[in-house]
């Protein structure tokens, strides 16, 4: 699918009007990336959950603490969604301060 969506978008640059065939192509494929990421992450969340089930059952560690290790992780993630965030925000303000349209320049670069 990448190589489709790459071929596709040279072809369009190289044909003249890239930008905004190209934000056009983004706009079709992002939301289907986005699902894509959505389901890979539950995949893996899944097997997570697996490996900590057959982890208890084999007695490597008890209920508890495989409970304890699944709220971790969840408590670790929202912490680095957070800080996500939080650079983004500052980035934008930065960017802001200093007359930089990042909208633009990102869109440009592939960024959001």
């Amino acid at each position: 699918m990448k190589k489709t969506i790459l071929l596709t978008l040279a072809t369009a640059v190289l044909l003249g009007g890239g930008v905004l065939i190209y934000k056009d192509a983004k706009a079709e494929i992002e939301p289907s990336i986005t699902e894509s990421c959505q389901q890979r992450q539950a995949q893996m969340r899944e097997h997570q959950e697996e490996r900590l089930g057959e982890a208890v059952e084999s007695g490597v560690i008890t209920e508890d603490q495989a409970n304890a290790l699944q709220s971790k992780r969840e408590e670790m993630r929202t912490e680095r969604n957070k800080a996500r965030e939080e650079h983004r925000t500052e980035m934008h303000e930065w960017a802001k301060e200093n007359g930089i349209d990042l909208g633009s320049v990102c869109n440009r670069m592939g960024g959001k």
